[in-house]
């Protein structure tokens, strides 16, 4: 008979987290020097009894710290996490564990979990994204990369990929360049500023105007583009009528052009 333990991990409130961390640590020595075979370790983000939003983190450190005990997260709550990085994470965590790693996955249903992250779980919003993730992360591990239309999980738009493509063009055609903003760092300083510091902004948003940023641009530089011979009026009007309904869908997130902030003193 194999015996597995599993850790929530619990700690009373008052204990601090690196305290809390020690412990566990020191748990999962204990066990992997009696012999036990296998280890499970929680994941909840609200839980004042169960700190322990990164039980990945903890299996890393223990790994180093133990010989023979298969360690898991007992488990990753699909629902809060992107299904892509997650999965490249549990890969390369496996690759370091060297056999000695298991994945569990779950649904999350810890009333403080599901509050933080606005989860409808009474309508089952939990289980689907489960469900929905681990069809992703399975596909990523089995055939690499593809293409996904699923309820959380949008394809990309192609329309989209056009639109920056001629965008870029139409900006270099003019003499300009279009990738001005990481140089203006080194051109300051080249300047004579001192004191120079930059800040990146990314503005998105999943609905009002922000979404329809990069269609009103495209239909800005329309006659540009078919002066310059870049794209013909028929692929113009095909961009743009799915650039609007990618606008216009509620599933959707759209960003505007990246904001690159550069000051100095002179």
């Amino acid at each position: 008979m194999k015996l597995g333990a599993f850790m929530m991990p619990s700690h009373p409130p008052d204990r601090g987290i690196g305290a809390g961390i020690d412990y566990d640590l020191a748990q999962l020595r204990l066990l992997d020097e009696l012999g036990f075979a296998e280890a499970w370790i929680g994941e909840h983000f609200t839980a004042p009894w169960e700190p322990c939003p990164a039980p990945d983190l903890l299996i890393a450190q223990a790994l180093r710290d133990t010989k023979q005990i298969v360690l898991a997260p007992g488990a990753h709550l699909l629902p809060y996490h992107h299904p892509i990085e997650l999965a490249h994470r549990v890969a390369y965590l496996d690759h370091m564990a060297r056999g000695r790693y298991m994945l569990g996955v779950g649904i999350s249903a810890l009333p403080g979990d599901l509050m933080l992250y606005d989860m409808d779980a009474e309508g089952g919003e939990n289980r689907r994204r489960t469900l929905e993730s681990l069809d992703i992360m399975l596909r990523l591990w089995r055939d690499g990369g593809f293409d996904y239309d699923g309820e959380f999980c949008d394809p990309p738009c192609p329309a989209f990929n056009r639109y920056s493509e001629l965008f870029v063009q139409a900006i270099q055609r003019r003499g300009a360049d279009p990738f001005i903003g990481r140089k203006l760092v080194r051109l300051l300083r080249d300047a004579g500023f001192a004191s120079v510091n930059s800040a990146l902004l990314q503005p998105y948003g999943s609905s009002g105007d922000v979404k329809q940023v990069q269609f009103l641009t495209f239909l800005g530089i329309r006659d540009a583009l078919i002066q310059s011979g870049l794209a013909d009026a028929a692929e113009i009007a095909a961009i743009a009528r799915e650039l609007q309904v990618f606008a216009q869908s509620p599933r959707t997130t759209v960003g505007w052009p990246r904001i690159f902030q550069v000051w100095g003193r002179v």
